[in-house]
């Protein structure tokens, strides 16, 4: 079994702050941990969340700003921490990749969106943008089960 996890963290809802750094370690922890305990001898794949623009405001409320773009990357920074803090051997650093090119091919490769303003943003990989999102992840995978 290959689990992967990815992170809508960074973003500000309305009753509570972006997620800080360290708490953002502990939570992945605890579901590491707790994945692990339901199926001890899978494996767990951190990827870096690919770009996405800042400056909307979602229909449920969340905040998606510069500040919460720059904590994936500070987030990413810590898969380090995760891994050392969970049971060795199963949990990994995966792709970093995918972000920079997300980063560089937005408009052809993300959904346009509208927010609660109606205002245009782009969060979600179209079909185009999820397969090459599948080949960077894959990839990632394919390095743990080798």
């Amino acid at each position: 079994i290959c689990i992967m996890l990815g992170t809508n963290d960074s973003v500000e809802r309305k009753h509570n702050s972006h997620t800080t750094p360290d708490d953002y370690v502990r939570n992945l922890v605890a579901i590491i941990d707790s994945l692990l305990t339901l199926w001890p001898d899978a494996h767990v794949v951190l990827n870096k969340p690919i770009w996405y623009t800042p400056d909307y405001v979602t229909k449920g409320g969340s905040i998606g700003s510069k500040q919460s773009q720059k904590l994936i990357g500070i987030y990413a920074d810590r898969f380090r921490d995760v891994i050392s803090r969970c049971k060795a051997g199963h949990v990994h650093l995966g792709d970093k990749d995918a972000y920079d090119y997300f980063k560089k091919n937005w408009k052809t490769d993300i959904n346009e969106e509208k927010d609660a303003r109606g205002k245009s943003y782009w969060l979600h990989p179209n079909e185009q943008g999820a397969r090459k999102l599948a080949e960077y992840w894959g990839k990632a995978i394919l390095q743990v089960i080798k």
